[in-house]
């Protein structure tokens, strides 16, 4: 789509419309940057100030760092300075918990302790274990991993550490805070704990529940993402398939869950507060119940298009670029987009030429 290039004349004392861009799969692949990534950016800045001219957020269903981190990892790629109040990643939304569960244990998921302790400290939590720390005091759990009987062929001994803590508080919800690097001892340690009714499991007792008691919320419901490789990659939404197959086979009950992240409404309410705020930073008038279009840039048609085509009536708008999970022909079978774009330079044109800018 050949659009010519374009001066935002943007009226400096409101805006018509905003701009949320997906991360991965359209400004960048596992790190790397997509062509021209940085240029369409710079087509939403004041010409004179290099200011942006445009309000305009960042939405992912990634995690596993605070947002303010998240910004510096897109500024270094893109060598273009990101501020943290535009970005929300996936578990942004899960801040609120930190106050419904502050009486209880919270199981917090993430590749690393320290991951989790980061974004407990920043979100609030007070009572929690990661789940690193779960797995320490309760290793026989996962007996191919930590027995010595497997791992060394002697006869199967633990090492366990002990909780110092003065009492063990029920754990009252698990919260997946980014994928884990061992989905085969998440999926059955997480399976074991939604059995209980307080997760407080010893080698040879579980307080075993006939109805699921304890709360699960899932960060980021991707089932896969686009990297650099020419297949999608799987991710938290297909490690939640294996879950919820697993534990229904075990209990013959339906898992009960949250999820956060694109296209969840959750998700988009966060988001569209982040839009309000951009809009007063840059000092217009109007709020975002003003904006006649909210633009969506998205590679992942079952997340980025599904979320904006469901807020259709509020004015959003659904752009579907060819750089992420979606590489095909023509516009998405299943869900299509509004506009289909190979990457977003051509979506930022087309934004402009829609907007008369």
């Amino acid at each position: 789509m050949a659009i010519d290039k374009t001066e935002i004349k943007t009226n400096d004392k409101s805006s018509s419309f905003g701009i949320v861009f997906d991360i991965d799969g359209v400004l960048m692949r596992d790190g790397v940057i997509i062509p021209d990534a940085t240029q369409a950016l710079k087509l939403l800045e004041d010409k004179e100030s290099g200011e942006p001219k445009i309000p305009y957020i960042f939405m992912t269903n990634n995690g596993g760092f605070t947002e303010e981190e998240k910004a510096n990892k897109i500024s270094k790629v893109l060598q273009y300075n990101i501020q943290s109040d535009k970005v929300m990643v996936a578990h942004t939304p899960v801040k609120p918990l930190a106050e419904k569960y502050k009486d209880s244990d919270v199981l917090l998921v993430s590749k690393t302790h320290e991951t989790s302790k980061k974004l407990a400290d920043w979100y609030g939590f007070k009572n929690y274990k990661s789940f690193q720390q779960y797995i320490e005091e309760r290793p026989f759990l996962c007996p191919s991993k930590y027995s010595t009987f497997w791992t060394q062929g002697v006869s199967s001994e633990y090492v366990i550490k002990k909780d110092n803590s003065s009492r063990q508080l029920p754990i009252k919800s698990i919260i997946l805070l980014e994928e884990p690097s061992d989905w085969g001892e998440c999926i059955q340690v997480v399976s074991d704990i939604l059995q209980s009714k307080d997760g407080l499991l010893r080698k040879d007792y579980i307080n075993r529940s006939e109805v699921q008691s304890i709360d699960l919320h899932i960060c980021n419901p991707d089932f896969s993402y686009g990297g650099e490789f020419v297949l999608p990659r799987y991710t938290m939404g297909a490690l939640l398939e294996c879950i919820k197959l697993l534990f229904k086979t075990e209990t013959g009950r339906d898992l009960i869950y949250t999820l956060y992240g694109k296209p969840y409404p959750l998700t988009y309410e966060y988001g569209k507060q982040l839009i309000s705020n951009q809009i007063s930073k840059l000092g217009f008038k109007n709020s975002y119940q003003n904006l006649k279009h909210i633009y969506a840039i998205g590679d992942n048609p079952y997340s980025d298009i599904k979320g904006a085509n469901n807020l259709e009536k509020e004015g959003w708008i659904s752009i579907l670029v060819r750089t992420g999970c979606f590489k095909g022909e023509g516009n998405h079978h299943e869900i299509p987009a509004k506009y289909v774009v190979d990457n977003v330079y051509d979506a930022i044109k087309l934004i402009l030429k829609l907007e008369c800018l």
